[in-house]
């Protein structure tokens, strides 16, 4: 795996990753820390950095795909109810 400070795309991941409020940063600490920890113990060669920033901007799409659905659902049942 590419280190996260020679390919572009790693770069572009660090910046969104980055770019996202303080209070998902911090919520999704929890789950990136027992997740280093697995992908450490059964994956020993891979870069921790970058599973770590690799897990928080799946964990961050998963977070904002559920405000998204949920705000779809009230507005489809504002209009049908």
């Amino acid at each position: 795996l590419p280190t996260p400070f020679n390919s572009p795309f790693l770069i572009l991941l660090l910046i969104l990753f980055f770019q996202e409020s303080y209070f998902l940063f911090f919520q999704q600490m929890y789950f990136v820390h027992y997740f280093i920890i697995v992908a450490y113990t059964f994956l020993p060669g891979l870069n921790m950095l970058f599973v770590a920033i690799l897990f928080s901007f799946i964990v961050n799409i998963i977070i904002y795909f559920k405000f998204y659905f949920y705000y779809v659902l009230l507005f489809i049942t504002g209009i049908y109810c």
